[in-house]
């Protein structure tokens, strides 16, 4: 199913830099992937715009969203898919944890931002786990 989907869509259930690593594989280019999110994004937000240069996506719009009932200051961000994703993508999940995309760590007087490890075996992690076979990884 890879880059065969014109809209793509996660639930707000992990950090936008993972959901962007989750939805754009799936996502053609020139397609739309919508998240919704919800809180003070700030942070978050320029974690996953340095994320998206990754998968090959782009903020296109950030949309306020009214829930009845809930004040919670809930969001669309709506992105583009401007370049196909890497085939590298998504990473096995332990790697997603451990090297986030968008991500930066202080190294002395610099900023380091993480580089995306080159994955040996291009498959969706779930798959392995259904087959029990356990893949190496570079």
């Amino acid at each position: 199913y890879r880059a065969q989907f014109d809209l793509v869509t996660a639930r707000a259930v992990a950090s936008l830099p993972a959901l962007l690593e989750y939805s754009a594989p799936y996502c053609r280019v020139g397609g739309s992937i919508i998240l919704p999110k919800k809180g003070d994004l700030v942070d978050e937000l320029a974690h996953g715009r340095r994320a998206a240069g990754q998968v090959g996506a782009v903020l296109k719009s950030d949309e306020a969203v009214e829930v009845p009932g809930l004040a919670d200051g809930r969001r669309l961000l709506v992105w583009k898919q401007q370049k196909a994703c890497p085939a590298h993508y998504p990473r096995a999940g332990a790697v997603m944890m451990k090297k986030p995309l968008g991500q930066c760590r202080r190294r002395k007087d610099s900023i380091v931002c993480h580089k995306p490890q080159t994955i040996l075996w291009q498959s969706i992690p779930f798959l392995r786990r259904l087959a029990h076979v356990s893949m190496p990884f570079s």
